[in-house]
């Protein structure tokens, strides 16, 4: 559960975690075989100058996520910003077919705000989601050549036009 955020729709959501990351935090959680359920997942720490961990207070959150995420990157040898990990986590979705209003939802977006996210900041799809999309619609197309709603002469006779590469 979401704790606080920037904005009325991140707050208090559930967020579920992919099979790694769900498998990470138990075996996270099984170091600590006393812990509360008021204890933090990711509790305040005091680094010594050699950056190991000497003190911990489960009962604290870390300070911020930003100081806490350079030292786990200073730890880990990687160089990227927190935030390009929910970049790259909205990208994948999309890649993968998510639908926008559940990437948005997942994401903490309002739905106003979900439309300018996906579009200009978080929505670089591949080429190839690209065609699997276009490629979804044509099998779309061809699965209504064979029923006879009222309208599909007009509709048809535009899809066969853009099979012939016109485009109106």
């Amino acid at each position: 559960m979401v704790g606080e955020s920037k904005t009325d729709d991140g707050e208090g959501r559930e967020v579920p975690l992919n099979t790694l990351a769900y498998g990470t935090l138990q075996a996270w959680a099984g170091q600590f075989p006393a812990r509360k359920l008021n204890h933090y997942v990711f509790p305040s720490e005091k680094y010594g100058q050699n950056g190991s961990v000497y003190d911990m207070d489960v009962t604290k959150p870390i300070s911020t996520w930003k100081e806490a995420w350079e030292h786990a990157k200073r730890r880990a040898g990687v160089s990227c910003r927190y935030h390009d990990l929910r970049h790259t986590g909205c990208t994948r979705m999309l890649d993968a077919g998510i639908s926008h209003p559940v990437a948005a939802e997942i994401m903490g977006w309002s739905a106003s705000t979900a439309i300018r996210m996906i579009k200009d900041v978080y929505g670089h799809t591949n080429l190839a989601t690209r065609q699997r999309a276009v490629a979804q619609v044509e099998r779309f197309m061809e699965s209504q050549k064979s029923q006879t709603p009222a309208g599909w002469a007009q509709n048809s006779a535009q899809f066969d036009e853009l099979e012939d590469g016109m485009v109106q």
